[in-house]
């Protein structure tokens, strides 16, 4: 398990690392993970735009293939990073977010913050609007248990980080 455990720390800090992160902050980052700092260190972490070039990012579900069966606190905690860096742009590193079983096996995972993970799915399903239809909204609010304040708050996070971080338009990359 200990081999198994680094080598998820080490694709989640390659990932990390093409963030264009501070050294400082990849240390955190990585302590962060192994669950040795708090969230505070979030709160310090710049925005970056994820979803401007994708490919140049390993999918995240590298990272979250196992949807955090071997380690779910370390999975949420990847999940919250990409979400502080990159709000909901991180919907292109997140695969199947709005897939009803992969939205309900990452809503299980401790750590997450449900309203974060569900602005996520949504920018996901309405990137992908082509397969959109009312079953898959149905579903998505039964999994949210209709509560009108998490869809509330999910919808307030669909603007991070424009209401909780000072971000001018030359901070968002374009390349």
């Amino acid at each position: 398990m200990r081999v198994q455990n680094e080598t998820y720390i080490e694709k989640c800090m390659e990932l990390l690392d093409l963030c264009k992160l501070t050294q400082e902050q990849l240390n955190d980052l990585e302590y962060y993970l192994r669950g040795k700092k708090g969230n505070e260190i979030l709160e310090k972490l710049p925005y970056r735009n994820l979803g401007v070039s994708p490919k140049s990012y390993p999918p995240a579900l590298t990272c979250l293939v196992s949807y955090g069966q071997d380690d779910p606190k370390q999975t949420g905690r990847l999940f919250n990073i990409l979400f502080s860096i990159g709000g909901t742009s991180c919907q292109c590193l997140i695969s199947n977010a709005s897939n009803g079983d992969v939205f309900c096996r990452l809503l299980s995972l401790p750590e997450i913050d449900p309203a974060q993970l569900a602005a996520v799915a949504a920018e996901q399903m309405a990137s992908n609007s082509h397969t959109f239809n009312g079953t898959l909204l149905r579903q998505f609010m039964e999994e949210l248990n209709n509560d009108s304040e998490l869809l509330k708050r999910a919808y307030l996070f669909s603007s991070y980080p424009y209401h909780t971080k000072d971000v001018t338009y030359s901070m968002i990359e374009t390349s």
